[in-house]
């Protein structure tokens, strides 16, 4: 079997209150940070880099987990890093998204979410052991 190629990678901004950070395209849906890879491009590269495009500066904490998932449309393997950061910060969005919160992560089946996220969630809820 052939080995799934890295279509992209983000990370996710989670408070120590569990507060993560989303963000709107213009479509309504809600994404946290990330995007496609590069040539070459490592996953925690690749997470980087789209954050700091899309944020401009971050606090750099250490990351302290991650969540795998196949990406359905194209079939690439994607990364979400887990990143744990002291409190909320302002990004500076770029034209990729219209808006951003900050919300509790039991609030994000709330919200009309991206493919992406939606794979993520149940992962994101077993690492913080929420029911």
């Amino acid at each position: 079997m052939k080995e799934a190629k890295v279509e992209g990678a983000g990370i996710i901004f989670l408070t120590f209150n569990n507060k993560v950070l989303i963000l709107q395209k213009p479509n309504k849906k809600w994404t946290f940070p990330g995007g496609h890879a590069e040539l070459y491009e490592e996953p925690k590269e690749t997470a980087m880099r789209e954050c700091m495009e899309e944020l401009g500066n971050f606090p750099m904490k250490k990351i302290v987990g991650y969540f795998e998932y196949i990406k359905s449309d194209a079939g690439g393997k994607c990364f979400s890093f887990l990143m744990k950061i002291q409190k909320e910060f302002v990004p500076t969005l770029s034209t990729e998204h219209v808006a951003y919160r900050w919300i509790s992560v039991t609030d994000l089946k709330r919200k009309k979410l991206s493919k992406s996220i939606e794979q993520i969630i149940p992962k994101l809820f077993r690492y913080l052991q929420i029911t």
